[in-house]
């Protein structure tokens, strides 16, 4: 114990000042540890908020890259959607047209949020096996419109000969043609390419009248298809903005999209009456040509 007694000795007998710088110096060293220190995690926090800010400002760069592209193949797809009625319209090119936006619109699954990607996997699941469907059902009215303007053409090169034959009557009646022969002969042709033509008008006339039928009845179901599709693009517009950080008063795009649809639906079911009334008076003027 005597090392111990002379060590409290000597601590006994250092001045009060030295004690003091000590003192002084060693609050001076911790304060220095703790201020580092402390530096040192406000650095690493500000290196992870612009290491984040960065990150997800590349994220939503892609984001936009992609976002904006497949909200057009969306309105495209919508378009292609009506199209589908259209009978002058290739169908290789209508399916090149679908497979093409769709791919654009499965972008989004990359780079999308859960709630994003939900909504545009509920959209194509609905509107895919619409466009199949659209699409079978129009083959047969694109078949049929060949048929149609192949009897066309084939009714008016008989009536187009049924008149040469009539003018090379006049003729010859002018001239005072004397071959009775003769005469019957290109009367015969002219009573052949009348019946001809009767008979292509009476083709005619009833591919006509079924392909009047299917094309309204294709543009009634696209019309419903339409609105339907339509009815699940708010889920896609708000959760993409949403990814984006672009706010929207949610209640109130949904108010004014559900009113177009209403709307559109109104407008929709003029255009159907307005076109069964159309074809009726086509048929009719169509039907009553006379050669």
């Amino acid at each position: 114990m005597s090392w111990l007694v002379k060590i409290l000795g000597w601590l006994q007998e250092v001045p009060n000042v030295v004690w003091a710088a000590v003192i002084a110096a060693g609050i001076a060293f911790i304060t220095t540890i703790l201020t580092n220190r402390n530096s040192r995690m406000q650095l690493r926090m500000q290196l992870d908020h612009t290491a984040q800010q960065r990150d997800r400002e590349r994220s939503l760069a892609l984001r936009r890259e992609v976002y904006l592209p497949a909200a057009e193949a969306m309105t495209q797809l919508q378009g292609v959607l009506g199209q589908l009625g259209n009978v002058d319209l290739e169908q290789s090119e209508l399916q090149r047209q679908i497979a093409t936006h769709s791919a654009a619109l499965s972008k989004i699954n990359l780079v999308a949020s859960n709630s994003t990607v939900i909504a545009v996997m509920e959209y194509l699941g609905v509107v895919t096996p619409i466009m199949l469907k659209l699409l079978e059902m129009r083959l047969p009215i694109v078949v049929r419109k060949r048929l149609i303007d192949q009897q066309r053409t084939f009714a008016d090169a008989a009536i187009a000969e049924h008149g040469r034959f009539l003018a090379v009557l006049k003729q010859y009646n002018l001239e005072g043609g004397k071959s009775q022969a003769e005469y019957d002969r290109v009367t015969l042709q002219c009573k052949n390419e009348l019946e001809l033509h009767r008979k292509y008008s009476e083709e005619l006339q009833r591919l006509w009248k079924a392909q009047c039928a299917d094309i309204l009845s294709i543009a009634q179901v696209i019309g419903e298809d339409v609105m339907r599709t339509a009815q699940l693009v708010p889920n896609i517009v708000l959760s993409a903005r949403r990814d984006l950080d672009m706010p929207i008063d949610e209640k109130e795009f949904r108010e004014r999209f559900a009113e177009q649809i209403r709307e559109a639906r109104k407008a929709l079911e003029e255009t159907i009456n307005n076109l069964s009334h159309g074809m009726d008076t086509a048929f009719t003027t169509h039907t009553d040509k006379k050669p």
